[in-house]
């Protein structure tokens, strides 16, 4: 069975059924159980608030999990967003964050993306989190067939500077866990 990021959004969901989650950027798919938090009101958003807007609105270690999925590459300042994240999350929680990878031709097609990620760029915040789950996706077809999956999540950093704009990824799942 190949990668697939519903299947780790409902591993998470039953992992973490007794915890608080927030869905930051939640929009119309708000994670079961979660309090969900967006820019625009919806039927499944708990609070309307700007992510780009500092402080959130909640209290320091309010979170077990939190879940970012396809919201990151719309945000102008990301230091300052991993850093509220950072605030909000208890200790040894966990930050989800799923992302287009800078060479899939989505990440630039769309004019909302203001930032462009590799599957590293995260490794950054090293003394706050560690990385404890990360999947590059590269979709189906030619490229799992010719072992491109298995490189690209093993050997990253070889994938990236040798492979990445021949065969590009096309989203990176990650999960880090919070050192506080």
């Amino acid at each position: 069975m190949s990668w697939s990021q519903e299947n780790e959004f409902k591993r998470l969901e039953k992992f973490f059924s007794e915890k608080r989650i927030l869905d930051a950027g939640c929009g119309e798919k708000k994670m079961k159980g979660a309090i969900g938090i967006d820019r625009k009101m919806t039927s499944c958003v708990d609070i309307c608030c700007n992510l780009d807007s500092f402080p959130y609105p909640f209290k320091d270690n309010s979170f077990d999990l939190i879940v970012c999925r396809d919201v990151i590459e719309h945000l102008y300042n990301t230091i300052k967003v991993i850093e509220e994240f950072y605030r909000i999350i208890n200790p040894g929680g966990i930050l989800v964050l799923l992302y287009p990878h800078y060479t899939y031709s989505v990440a630039y097609a769309n004019p909302g993306h203001v930032r462009h990620f590799s599957a590293l760029t995260f490794d950054r915040f090293e003394p706050y989190f560690k990385v404890c789950r990360r999947v590059v996706s590269l979709g189906k077809g030619i490229r799992n067939w010719l072992g491109l999956s298995f490189i690209a999540n093993k050997a990253t950093k070889f994938y990236e500077d040798h492979l990445a704009f021949i065969f590009p990824a096309r989203n990176i799942y990650l999960e880090l866990k919070v050192k506080k």
